[in-house]
């Protein structure tokens, strides 16, 4: 499991992107990691899942788009194992305004 940073940021368009690498996973269409951003007091902003292929397709950038109606304190991303495979996450979790 990975998390933060736990930022401001301003209203607006975001994305935010993991670097995800999998390896050895038993099933290649299986869920093996959830990603989410979570705003003030842990409100889910979005929430996805994704299996060892969708990452494989994506060339391990795993990315979620996410609007805020307004400035908003405590904003995180975070990814966490669903096992089934190894997996690895590049820090930090990037965020970008749009």
């Amino acid at each position: 499991m990975s998390f933060g940073p736990y930022m401001p940021l301003k209203k607006g368009e975001y994305t935010a992107e993991w670097r995800i690498e999998v390896e050895a996973a038993c099933n290649p269409d299986a869920v093996v990691i959830r990603c989410d951003v979570v705003g003030d007091r842990g409100r889910e902003l979005i929430v996805k899942f994704f299996s060892a292929k969708d990452i494989a397709a994506a060339n391990g950038l795993v990315s979620l788009d996410f609007a805020l109606s307004e400035l908003e304190f405590g904003i995180q991303a975070r990814y966490s194992s669903h096992g089934g495979a190894t997996v690895r996450c590049d820090i930090p979790i990037r965020f970008i305004a749009h």
